[in-house]
Parts: structure tokens; C-alpha cells; sequence
């Protein structure tokens, strides 16, 4: 498992805490996921991203889709994530 957490404050690239890179296109972000998965990585996307998610009918179906599994997870917070493990 890959955890790579966002530094505090504003970064160089982007200028929001919390945010290390956007991506342009979604198709982007599910090529990168997918390079984890064909490896047999598994990746946590640290993160409150309901405000994202409430935007996006596409971004919400992909990440109940990826909850589902077990080689993409979004939560919340460590807590959910050591939930999640436990489970």
C-alpha cells in the first residue's frame, strides 16, 4: 500500500493546501490507478472529497465503484482507513 500524504500548506505546483496535483483529464488519473493495480498495489486516496464528489455524477460513481473493491480506496481520514483495514 501506497500512502503519500499532501504537505502542509499551499504547494509550488498547484497554490492549495492539502492538494500535490490536479489532473486535466479523469482519464489521466485512471490510467495512473491502474498502473498500481496491474502491479498488485493497492492505493488510498487520503481525503475529504465530498465537495468534489457532489459536483460530479462521474467522479461520485467512480469512487463508490472503487470502494467497492479492495485496490482503490477513498476515506476520509486515518480513522476510516484503519476501519477499512480491520474489516
Amino acid at each position: 500500500m501506497v500512502l503519500l500524504p499532501a504537505p502542509e500548506g499551499p504547494t509550488s505546483e498547484t497554490n492549495e493546501p492539502g492538494v500535490i496535483c490536479k489532473f486535466r483529464r479523469s482519464s489521466t488519473i485512471g490510467e495512473l490507478l491502474q498502473k498500481f493495480v496491474n502491479y498488485g498495489r493497492r492505493v488510498v486516496i487520503l481525503g475529504d472529497v465530498s465537495q468534489a464528489v457532489a459536483g460530479s455524477k462521474a467522479l461520485r460513481d467512480f469512487v463508490r465503484e472503487s470502494n467497492r473493491g479492495a485496490s482503490v480506496w477513498f476515506v476520509p481520514d486515518m480513522a476510516a482507513l484503519e476501519a477499512r483495514l480491520a474489516a
